[in-house]
């Protein structure tokens, strides 16, 4: 009689052990979801950046003249004790004018580049729009 318990005892033991299978199995598959979804919003917000890097890419060659021009005004703007001000006044409308003259150029220079660039945007948009809806493109 020894052997009949022992083998019920295993029998019970492997039950357990199915049923611990079981929940573990069902546990990876809910893990495995998260993962997805994870990696889902982890692509969507590299979508988001990458659809901004364009427009960076863009800003630091306007923005960095800009801001060499505001440092050196800093410096340079400074008035003398002994100067007029009648200088200072005209080096004001100078520098206004330099101004005038550096946003011309740099709006000459890019905006060639910044059309083109919203050209390429707007249609890989529009191109991604028409790819997740299949039915629109019957």
């Amino acid at each position: 009689m020894v052997g009949i318990s022992e083998i019920e005892d295993l029998l019970a033991r492997k039950r357990a052990l199915v049923n611990q299978s079981e929940i573990c199995r069902e546990n990876l598959k809910s893990e495995l979801q998260n993962l997805a979804l994870s990696i889902e919003s982890l692509r969507k917000r590299v979508d988001k950046v990458r659809s901004i890097g364009p427009w960076l890419l863009l800003g630091l060659p306007v923005a960095a003249p800009l801001l060499r021009l505001f440092s050196k005004n800093r410096t340079k703007g400074q008035v003398e004790p002994g100067a007029s001000g009648d200088a200072a006044a005209h080096a004001g409308i100078k520098g206004g004018l330099a101004t005038a003259l550096l946003a011309l150029r740099l709006y000459r220079k890019y905006v060639p580049l910044a059309r083109s660039l919203v050209t390429h945007l707007v249609s890989r948009y529009r191109k991604r729009a028409g790819d997740r809806r299949p039915a629109a493109n019957i």
